[in-house]
């Protein structure tokens, strides 16, 4: 969201994606240690978890790729800055900062389990998109890069709140089918 005097416009649709096996599995060890007691704590095991994760933001408007890392800048330089790790801001910037960002353009950033940012660009589409054979624009080795731009949206001050609701929901619910599949290992004696 962005306001413009005093409206506040929407920019961007957003989806998370976990690599689900994984993410129920740390999910359960978490939960059998007694990790969760808030919504937070869910966040927090999204953002730390030893899995791949991606957040695919589709855009609903058109913006320019400056105003879109603008906006982003706003939160992450200072983090970047304190990391000591403006290059790769820079390197993520210079991928993004001269595009031209039309309605239906999807920027999905996948945070790899070894600490890369994969960054891939869209062009609005009218057939579903394979991502499988898509290859991203832009590989920067930044742990802080990966978790900055991910606590934009999953951290405490997240940007928008209602999606990170709807996160911990389904956070919950990898936790319960994980729950359910080690009962049933249990019932079946392995």
């Amino acid at each position: 969201m962005k306001k413009i005097v005093f409206v506040e416009v929407k920019v961007y649709s957003i989806a998370a994606y976990v690599e689900a096996d994984r993410a129920a599995k740390e999910l359960g060890v978490r939960e059998r240690g007694g990790f969760f007691e808030t919504d937070d704590d869910y966040c927090q095991a999204l953002l730390d978890g030893a899995f791949n994760k991606a957040l695919t933001l589709r855009l609903v408007r058109d913006v320019t790729g400056e105003q879109f890392t603008d906006a982003i800048n706003k939160t992450l330089a200072p983090r970047m800055q304190l990391a000591g790790d403006t290059a790769s801001l820079d390197k993520f910037n210079e991928c993004l900062g001269s595009k031209n960002l039309v309605n239906g353009t999807e920027i999905i950033l996948l945070w790899t389990m070894a600490g890369d940012l994969e960054v891939l660009v869209t062009p609005p589409i009218t057939a579903p998109q394979e991502y499988g054979t898509a290859t991203p624009e832009i590989k920067i080795s930044s742990l802080a890069l990966c978790r900055g731009l991910f606590e934009i949206f999953l951290g405490s001050q997240a940007s928008v709140p209602a999606a990170r609701s709807e996160w911990v929901k389904g956070a919950k619910q990898l936790l319960d089918s994980e729950n359910v599949k080690r009962a049933s290992r249990k019932q079946g004696g392995n």
